[in-house]
Parts: structure tokens; sequence; C-alpha cells
């Protein structure tokens, strides 16, 4: 895998999806989707996994110092806004594109990955250095934590760069259509692949949401 490539999401949106077929395209190895429609099996570097609570100036500073640090690796997922930086940084980009229209749906997706309250996993990803331990923490604290995620999600938004050369947009409203990946891999320049495996994949996913 000649590329960097990172595949930006707003969680509960379907980048592992994305980011599965992307490995797929490039090494013809197959994913699997879980029992509860996600595809978290499939493995591979990830970074700011729910660290970023909010649209805060800090919040984006922190993503900036993390851009700088990207291990040079073939493939990695996140929950990244900044994707001007990563182009600027070298990297190819790969983005769930979403609406005012997509938000509810991804809430809802969001909201039933995370139930209604913030299991302890979940919890150590986002825990700051002064945060409590999980045990302390009333149910009450950890549902508005809940909830603090979920308006985040509600206010994503990305930095587009002017040249998007290497930037490629998958619209979360035609996610489980073949024709993004059909344009996905002429992005990059992948000659053939089994469509319809990947059809299949698309088509089971769909029926799991």
């Amino acid at each position: 895998m000649d590329k960097q490539i990172v595949v930006c999401f707003p969680g509960g949106a379907g980048g592992h999806l994305v980011a599965a077929i992307v490995n797929y395209l490039l090494t013809k190895n197959q994913f699997d989707i879980d029992d509860n429609g996600s595809v978290h099996k499939f493995h591979c570097v990830k970074f700011l996994e729910g660290k970023l609570l909010d649209n805060s100036l800090e919040s984006f500073v922190q993503e900036y110092v993390d851009i700088q640090r990207l291990p040079a690796v073939g493939l990695c997922i996140g929950h990244f806004r900044n994707i001007s930086s990563l182009v600027h940084y070298g990297k190819t980009v790969i983005y769930l594109d979403i609406d005012q229209e997509d938000i509810g749906e991804i809430a809802k997706r969001l909201s039933v990955k995370m139930s209604t309250m913030i299991n302890r996993n979940t919890y150590d990803t986002l825990k700051g250095q002064d945060w409590p331990a999980y045990d302390q923490l009333s149910n009450r604290e950890l549902t508005d934590l809940a909830q603090l995620r979920l308006d985040f999600i509600k206010k994503w938004y990305y930095t587009i760069p002017v040249d998007k050369s290497q930037v490629f947009a998958v619209k979360f409203k035609g996610l489980v259509e073949i024709a993004w990946v059909d344009k996905l891999s002429q992005f990059l320049s992948v000659q053939q692949y089994d469509k319809s495996y990947v059809e299949s994949m698309l088509n089971k996913y769909k029926a799991m949401q």
C-alpha cells in the first residue's frame, strides 16, 4: 500500500465499513460484519477514537498536534475533522460526507452502540488525566457523558482543502450502494475488484442496520 490513507468519520457513520472496503480494494482481504451491524472486527490503526467531545478551540488544537504524530502506516481511521491538515502532511483522505438530514440516523446508530450509558472501556478511552475512575461515577454522570457525545455529532463538520485531488468523499446517504465503491476504486487506481462480493457485504450491512 503506497498511499498513506486516513478514513475520517463521525462516530456511528460507518467509518469502519468504509475502511474495510478500502483495505479490501487494496489487499483483497475480506472482512466480517459484527452481529450488531458494525464492522469493528476490522483491525487497523485507530486514533482519536472518542477523544473529541466538542468543537472547542482546544479540541481542534489537540487534533492538529495529533495529526503531526500520525504513524507512517498504510491505513488509519479516526474521528478527524481537519482534512486540510491531513492533506498538508501528505495523507490521502477518504471521509464520510454528512449533512443535517443524516444527523438523526447517525445519532440513532451511535446511541444504540453506546446504549444509554457509557461503558468502562469507552470511558477509559475518553478519560482525561484528572477525571475520576469509572467506579466513582454515578449512572447519571455516565448517561450525561453519553449525551455529550451525541450532541457533539450533531455539530460535526470538516475543514476541506481547496485542492481536493487527494480527497474522496463517501456520501452517508449512499453508503450501502455500490456506486461509490466503483468511483473509489478509480480514485485508488485499482484496476479491478470482485464487485459481487462487495455488493453482498453492503447488502448484509444494510439489512443489519
